[in-house]
């Protein structure tokens, strides 16, 4: 089902090498990568 509410955060992935965070979901066409930021 490709309604809308079905597309969700459903993928996290994380490399300790490069210590980058990745996120994606379910029936999304596009990979992020997150930076978190120590303030």
């Amino acid at each position: 089902d490709l309604n809308e509410v079905n597309h969700v955060l459903n993928g996290i992935a994380y490399n300790p090498h490069t210590k980058q965070l990745f996120v994606t979901g379910k029936h999304w066409d596009k990979l992020f990568e997150v930076k978190i930021v120590e303030k």
